[in-house]
């Protein structure tokens, strides 16, 4: 399995007690859970694999 960002998009919508919708648009990184992708070192206080 190759890792890979996927684009996604989150949405939400509420009709009670008022009516509330928003959208988010943010990525799904989908990886091999057994070979976890190595992070240059500067980008490891920002993204981790945690297997809990």
């Amino acid at each position: 399995m190759v890792s890979a960002l996927y684009p996604c998009t989150i949405t939400h919508v509420r009709n009670r007690p008022t009516k509330y919708a928003f959208r988010h648009r943010t990525y799904l990184w989908l990886i091999d859970p057994d070979r976890p992708p190595r992070l240059p070192r500067a980008l490891r206080p920002l993204a981790r694999f945690d297997a809990r």
